[in-house]
């Protein structure tokens, strides 16, 4: 149950740094920043707003990216988690940029990551976690 509020923290939190990315690429591409603006942008030249169409999964990877720091994103430590590696020893960066790279890459599947973790893989890793070899573990006091 701790990786479901994990889950809903992480999405909140990533998805307030694709917005602000997102944002912030429509503005400096002098794209409105609405729905039809980003359709009409599309339309006219998909090339031109191809970096605000990036944020996606550079957000995503950001997010994720400041387990590195941590040990575990955000949600994960709010809740009480900790990733580690196959032996139970800490995850190492390389491990965690690497979870970050593909969680950064399932953005573009319209989340499918979060969805195969709680739904499809019996220790409910997502994709990044199988791939980096990593499992969220409770903390030790």
């Amino acid at each position: 149950m701790a990786q479901v509020g994990a889950l809903v923290v992480d999405s909140v939190g990533a998805g307030a740094v694709v917005v602000a990315f997102g944002w912030l690429s429509l503005q400096a591409l002098g794209v409105k920043a609405t729905l039809q603006g980003v359709i009409d942008a599309t339309h006219a030249d998909l090339a031109g707003v191809l970096p605000a169409l990036l944020c996606l999964p550079a957000g995503v990877m950001v997010w994720h990216l400041l387990a590195v720091v941590l040990g575990a994103t955000v949600g994960q430590r709010l809740v009480g988690l900790r990733l580690v590696g196959g032996q139970g020893a800490p995850a190492g960066a390389p491990r965690l940029v690497l979870r970050a790279v593909v969680a950064g890459l399932g953005a573009f599947m319209l989340f499918a990551g979060p969805a195969f973790a709680l739904f499809l893989d019996a220790k409910r890793r997502g994709p990044g976690d199988i791939v980096a070899g990593t499992v969220a573990v409770k903390r030790r006091p």
